[in-house]
């Protein structure tokens, strides 16, 4: 793009070499070279970023010559961006009017204000640099007074004076308020983290102003940015300065942010995209306490559009949850009301099958929630990935420091009673909440809840069981001794006011029938799973209890944004079809039908077909493959995390879900994989090994065949074969429902 370079003389003088622009220019995109002059002297540079400002410039320019700091001691970088509107002109002019202002013009052909100030600090002659509007004035001893209290890593701050309209009165406004009262004041610059949400009325040395950008792809904001970024800097402080004739005048345009409209895009988009450049500042203690605060109040234009724009609020929050920005302050944007209680012994961030469905049902349920959890840290990694499904719903998370423990009676009890105890305390706090859930496996949870519902009869409380508890994946009793203390003993009083007789030989038989006796909710994954844990209850009267107030509720999806990654984590490649599984593998669950169904399958199968394996026998599965002559056919790898997990499922042609191959202790089968919900989610065809009568054998599977059947395996492996041979994605042949 050409520029349109003054017409006058004096205005040509006054630009930079167009080789010499050019290559600063370039410096500036590639920011591993030296974009510093040789030398720097004392004094202040004024970088004044202007678009289209023929009309405005002049005066900002007017006041920057009626200074009373020696004019040696300071210069004014005039970067105009965009389109030549003139603007050269009227700065010839206005340096022919005063000959004693030193001014250098460097117009940038993009528009773009942020490139443009960055640039004028690549060009800065002076140790110190500050920045001004082309709509703007500065009182005449605002640079003297600045560069009077400079000093080494320290921001100068003067006051801030707002003026309405073009020729009227300037009248302090809230910043100038602030400043003045904190003259005199030399503190650490996260101690006022205020002072760096906006852009005039400071000065800094230069050193620290290049090393720092505005960032060109923000399109407002971006001097919170810039200033915020500066919390990085060790030991940077911030010196607040009043006096008189030294403030900078503000105009407060139509289009200043302060009186700008909050429509959809400034107030939430943008405000989106400043929010996460600022959480991606590596701080730690009183910065990023600062940064937070910056964070803090660039939330409150969402929070504020959303309450001008109510029907648009929804959409709003979808889209800072999309964002996945951490650490946002969702508590801004809900303020005081009532929320739900959730008590789950395991939950997010811990990468565990029971924390991350618990946060999937804290994301479908789309409630606000005060949590209680348990310290995992000693027996699950942590996965702070997890925590972006919850971050929207989730207001306290308040998480007991105790030993995790399955099946110890003792150290559950403790979890129910300090869990009870946290809650206690918020609703004497005044918190008031509309109802209350727990999950388990970890039979924590109930416990906690059931105690808090003993308290209070009249709060709701649903209680969801993820698998059975009294038993396990064989059906065989779970075993976990009881120690006759005063919480068995009341929960065993529970147990017997609704059903006498029944066995509570375990924690889990107690558990799970003062849970049943208590909840006025219980929630089932599927039908088996209710039906097969009713058959073990013996009192026809807690039976009756259950059914009328059982809930048969699937797994829940997670939120499309997990999903939606724009890098996906793995790849696969192209020219094959491409079968996932993740899951872990039990004696009575794993995949050697499909292994022995490959092994036996004709060549071109073999090279057609790639099943990529995510398990906890890396090194098993990929013995047992080479051992069957299929290991390039068999990708062995270890599991990826679940926030991994959800954007590597569309990368496959086909995901496999297997059923536990069930054995004589369960008459029925009550278990679904909790990875099915995901893989539904996805969109991508499943394929189920499955027992018959099983939940997963009713679902509307893609391909389907028995647990165990490695012929009926070896079909399907064919045909799946076939279709990538012919070209086309299995999902194609897919929408109407065909079955392998």
């Amino acid at each position: 793009m050409t520029t349109q370079r003054p017409t006058s003389e004096r205005a040509r003088a006054l630009w930079f070499d167009r080789e010499v622009l050019d290559a600063r220019i370039a410096e500036l995109t590639a920011p591993s070279q030296e974009t510093r002059p040789a030398t720097r002297v004392a004094g202040v540079t004024v970088v004044l970023a202007t678009f289209d400002g023929a009309t405005r410039v002049a005066g900002m320019l007017g006041s920057l010559a009626r200074q009373t700091l020696d004019p040696a001691r300071y210069e004014v970088v005039v970067v105009p961006n965009g389109p030549s509107d003139g603007t050269g002109d009227v700065v010839a002019r206005t340096c022919e009017a005063f000959p004693s202002l030193r001014v250098r013009v460097a117009h940038l052909p993009v528009a773009g204000v942020a490139l443009a100030r960055n640039l004028g600090v690549a060009l800065a002659r002076h140790d110190h640099v500050t920045f001004v509007d082309d709509d703007d004035e500065v009182q005449p001893r605002f640079l003297e007074c600045l560069l009077r209290h400079a000093a080494p890593a320290t921001i100068v701050a003067v006051p801030v004076v707002d003026r309405a309209e073009p020729g009227t009165e300037p009248v302090p406004g809230v910043l100038g308020e602030r400043v003045v009262a904190a003259s005199g004041q030399q503190v650490s610059a996260d101690a006022h983290p205020w002072v760096l949400g906006y852009n005039a009325a400071k000065l800094v040395p230069t050193d620290i102003a290049e090393r720092h950008a505005f960032d060109p792809s923000l399109r407002s904001g971006e001097d919170v940015a810039y200033w915020g970024s500066m919390l990085a800097e060790e030991g940077l402080a911030v010196r607040f300065v009043a006096e008189p004739d030294a403030a900078y005048v503000r105009l407060l345009r139509p289009e200043s942010v302060s009186r700008r409209a909050l429509d959809f895009d400034f107030a939430v988009r943008q405000r989106v995209e400043v929010i996460t450049r600022l959480r991606a500042l590596p701080l730690e203690d009183g910065p990023a306490r600062a940064r937070d605060a910056l964070v803090h109040a660039q939330a409150q234009f969402v929070r504020r559009f959303c309450e001008a724009s109510p029907g648009q609020r929804s959409e709003a929050l979808d889209l800072v949850e999309r964002s996945r920005v951490v650490g946002f302050p969702w508590g801004t944007l809900y303020g005081p009301q009532e929320k739900e209680l959730v008590f789950a012994y395991c939950f997010a961030p811990y990468a565990d099958t029971s924390a991350i469905v618990a946060a999937k049902v804290v994301a479908s349920r789309r409630r606000r929630v005060d949590v209680i959890s348990n310290d995992m840290s000693g027996v699950r990694r942590s996965d702070p990935r997890i925590s972006e499904m919850t971050a929207r719903w989730v207001d306290r998370l308040e998480v007991v420091d105790t030993r995790p423990a399955f099946s110890d009676w003792g150290l559950i009890g403790e979890f129910a009673e300090r869990s009870a105890g946290v809650a206690q305390q918020w609703m004497q706090q005044g918190q008031r909440y509309e109802g209350m859930y727990s999950r388990a496996l970890w039979a924590g949870s109930h416990v906690a809840a059931a105690l808090t519902k003993l308290r209070h009869p009249d709060l709701r409380w649903a209680a969801e069981f993820s698998d059975p508890l009294r038993t396990d994946v064989h059906g065989q009793r779970r075993g976990g001794a009881v120690v006759d203390d005063a919480l068995a003993r009341r929960l065993r009083d529970v147990v017997g006011d609704v059903a006498r007789g029944e066995r509570l030989e375990t924690l889990f038989d107690l558990v799970e029938l003062s849970t049943f006796a208590l909840a006025d909710e219980l929630v089932f994954t599927n039908p088996n799973q209710l039906d097969y844990m009713l058959s073990q209850v013996a009192s026809r009267r807690l039976r009756d209890r259950v059914a009328r107030v059982a809930v048969v509720r699937p797994h829940p999806a997670p939120p499309p944004f997990m999903l939606d990654v724009e890098d996906a984590p793995y790849v696969t490649a192209e020219g094959q079809v491409h079968v996932g599984y993740f899951g872990s593998f039990y004696d009575n669950r794993g995949l050697d039908e499909v292994f022995v169904g490959l092994a036996n399958s004709d060549i071109d199968v073999q090279r057609t077909i790639r099943l990529h394996v995510f398990s906890n026998h890396v090194d098993d599965v990929g013995a047992r493959a080479a051992a069957l002559g299929v290991a390039g056919s068999v990708h062995s790898l270890p599991y990826l995390s679940y926030a991994d997990f959800l954007p590597a499922l569309r990368q496959f042609d086909v995901l496999l879900a297997n059923d536990v191959n069930r054995g004589a202790g369960l008459l029925v089968n009550p278990f679904l994989p909790s990875k099915v919900s995901d893989y539904l989610a996805s969109g991508v065809p499943v394929w189920g090994l499955v027992d018959d009568g099983s939940p997963l054998s009713r679902m509307d599977l893609a391909y389907r065949t028995r647990v165990g059947d490695s012929n009926a395996a070896m079909r399907t492996l064919a045909r799946l074969a076939s279709l990538g041979r012919r070209g086309t994605p299995p999902e194609a042949h897919l929408a109407g429902g065909s079955r392998g």
